[in-house]
């Protein structure tokens, strides 16, 4: 006698795929597509301008805690390490207590270089950076030449500081 002749599928082990399956297959395969053709995203912020905008939107909130409450932030009784160790007044020490003052329409008398750190604070940093990304070229912050300008601001700033 002759043997029933069996499918493919059942000589495989594999069985056959009902409508409904193959109409999820293709319908995901069709998604797939779909997806591979759309444009690639890009994210909202340049990840090279976020870490400046989280320097300036911290900025705007020690500014605003300065304006609002002052004597809050001064009656904490912050001290220098470097001054509470080696008698050195650091580049920032009293800047906090002008910066409040000036902030209220008062003169600067703890550290002569706070005018300066207030124009580069709120004026020239700002404005290097909507300058740098608008010329796609945010790099120039972590290059060479001004890591070193900063440097030796920083020691100009500590030289004046102590002078007093």
């Amino acid at each position: 006698m002759r043997e029933p002749r069996r499918s493919v599928a059942a000589a495989t082990g594999r069985q056959r795929c009902t409508t409904q399956a193959w109409r999820r297959k293709s319908r995901r395969l069709l998604l797939f597509a779909v997806y591979m053709l759309m444009p690639p995203t890009r994210p909202r912020i340049d990840p090279k301008l976020a870490p400046h905008l989280a320097v300036m939107a911290g900025i705007a909130l020690c500014t605003g805690v300065l304006l609002l409450w002052p004597q809050a932030v001064l009656a904490a009784g912050y001290q220098c390490r470097l001054h509470a160790l080696f008698g050195v007044r650091c580049p920032f020490c009293g800047m906090t207590r002008d910066f409040a003052a000036m902030l209220h329409g008062q003169r600067p008398v703890e550290n002569p270089c706070s005018r300066l750190a207030l124009v580069v604070v709120y004026g020239v940093y700002p404005t290097a950076v909507v300058i740098a990304w608008w010329r796609k070229s945010l790099d120039v912050f972590y290059g060479k030449a001004l890591c070193c300008g900063v440097a030796v601001a920083l020691a100009a700033m500590l030289v004046l500081n102590n002078l007093g």
